[in-house]
């Protein structure tokens, strides 16, 4: 059926060279992922009809297998979760860890991956998938060549290089290399200082982009693609009339503890066992006052870095190495702003650029309390739930490179997010018990979450999609703009604007005809 499916979509020009219009939608889950892999059967191998009659194997190893049926027969090995038929039939049964309870890749029906983080641990003695089949191999004297999640991870980058960031510089340097052999250029160290609008009979329109060099380069169609903190451009924007709005983001303190406390926290008894790594946390607390505070960006077994970007700032980030072994854990612990909230920090009522102005305050401020020398603020957690300036570190010591000066961080941001920082972090001790430990380190100032403004574009399914609204030719992408919160989801939002460009041409070229998709073969 498919081998005809397959020729009556080349047949009807679905397949060609240039386009590949034949999909397929599977019914089983992770079967894209297990094709897209090489998981099938090998020369003189068995498919799965085969492997299920009866007589032909003494022993069937079913991973997480349960829509089909095993006729008595083979002894059954059963590695799952829902225990629905394969489990049923199972001689043994060997519990694995949902979704929500391990790390895992998935290729998704698009073919794209994606990573999914663990929510929850495993009850009882479930176990990760990969942790299963190692042990299972040690015990046959047959050890696979991974004995950790990240070796494992570094062994199927190595083999297949589109499902992680192995070679992602290479990535890089071919798509640069084809851009420019499609006609593109690439220009390194220069720097965009103005838009070029201009009035036309329909209005104003985007006509290209002023250089800093002065140099002007044309085009009808400018796609923006900014950073977070990109403020000069912001400025620009705003200046030039460019639609723009705040919209929410957070602030706070970065915190560190022992990485081995909150492995133990996390894995109890089997802390420090090499199979596990370092410990991952997530957590999240709905205050009284009406903030939400929440762990950002963790790092297991990292460092708390520098992240200013303007002169007179403190601004503190975190990073974690390929490795993992440092010897504290650090997060991001935030609290929501909202675009009222920075309406007084504004230079006019209703500026939208008043959320950059809030953060620009709150890491200046940062700056004076590190002593103005880029040290950044930080106290001891008992010091700050009691109120009292920390004078001496205890157990942990702080990562921030240069240096961390110990002051009072009750002053470093907003009373209500003071207040709702002081209500989350003794609540987070009943997930991870230790967490509200005397000595853990509290650095200023996370500000520097997400990007405090959104540039608003037409919808997906306008004439002029995805641009903004008012100033067409303009397309506003990623997270600078406001339409992602990190680096896959400014990726998607890339390719959703580079499809809206190439419909917006495809109807200037073919005058008269339907729209369609961007990836019509036409």
């Amino acid at each position: 059926i498919l081998a005809l499916a397959a020729k009556l979509a080349k047949a009807h020009g679905a397949l060609t060279p240039e386009w590949n219009g034949f999909n397929i939608l599977h019914t089983e889950a992770s079967l894209v992922g297990a094709l897209d892999i090489g998981f099938v059967p090998g020369e003189g191998g068995l498919d799965t009809s085969a492997m299920i009659k009866a007589g032909v194997l003494d022993v069937l190893y079913l991973l997480g297998v349960d829509e089909i049926e095993v006729p008595a027969g083979a002894f059954v090995i059963y590695q799952g979760t829902h225990g629905d038929r394969g489990a049923h039939r199972a001689d043994v049964i060997l519990p694995g860890a949902t979704y929500t309870e391990k790390s895992g890749l998935y290729v998704n029906t698009e073919g794209r991956v994606q990573l999914a983080n663990r929510a929850i641990f495993p009850p009882g003695e479930a176990r990760e998938d990969w942790a299963i089949i190692r042990a299972l191999s040690g015990a046959l004297d047959l050890p696979v060549a991974f004995d950790s999640l990240t070796a494992l991870r570094k062994a199927l980058y190595a083999a297949h290089p589109h499902v992680g960031t192995f070679k992602l510089v290479k990535v890089v340097e071919n798509m640069r290399e084809q851009i420019i052999a499609l006609g593109g250029e690439i220009r390194f160290n220069q720097k965009v200082a103005d838009l070029q609008i201009e009035d036309g009979p329909d209005g104003k329109h985007v006509r290209g982009v002023t250089l800093e060099s002065g140099e002007q380069i044309r085009a009808d169609q400018v796609i923006l693609a900014l950073g977070h903190s990109a403020r000069d451009s912001f400025t620009m924007l705003r200046d030039r009339g460019v639609a723009m709005e705040r919209k929410p983001f957070s602030v706070g303190v970065r915190i560190e503890h022992p990485q081995p406390l909150i492995d133990a926290a996390r894995w109890g008894s089997c802390a420090g066992h090499p199979l596990l790594g370092a410990a991952e946390y997530k957590l999240v607390h709905h205050c009284s006052n009406g903030r939400c505070v929440y762990s950002f960006c963790m790092c297991p077994g990292g460092l708390v870095v520098g992240a200013a970007s303007e002169a007179g700032g403190v601004v503190t980030n975190g990073m974690s190495q390929h490795s993992r072994n440092e010897r504290n854990a650090n997060s991001g612990i935030v609290v929501n702003i909202e675009p009222d909230d920075v309406e007084a920090y504004g230079a006019f009522p209703g500026d939208p650029l008043a959320g950059v102005a809030f953060q620009r305050h709150w890491e200046q401020r940062a700056f004076e309390l590190g002593g103005s020398s880029f040290a950044a603020p930080a106290q001891r957690l008992g010091d700050f739930l009691a109120g009292r300036p920390s004078e001496q570190l205890g157990s942990v010591a702080p990562s921030y490179a240069p240096c961390i000066r110990l002051t009072d961080l009750s002053t470093a941001l907003p009373e209500e997010v003071i207040t709702a920082l002081r209500e989350a972090l003794p609540a987070f001790n009943r997930s991870i018990d230790g967490y509200a430990m005397e000595d853990a380190i509290l650095t200023g100032v996370e500000t520097r979450t997400s990007s405090p403004i959104r540039l608003p574009r037409q919808g997906e399914s306008a004439d002029d999609a995805l641009q903004s609204v008012n100033t067409p030719g303009l397309y506003p992408a990623g997270e600078g703009a406001g339409y992602a919160g990190g680096i896959l989801s400014a990726a998607m939002d890339g390719i959703r604007v580079a499809e809206a460009v190439a419909i917006t041409l495809r109807r200037r070229w073919h005058r008269g005809e339907p729209g369609g998709s961007a990836c019509d073969p036409a």
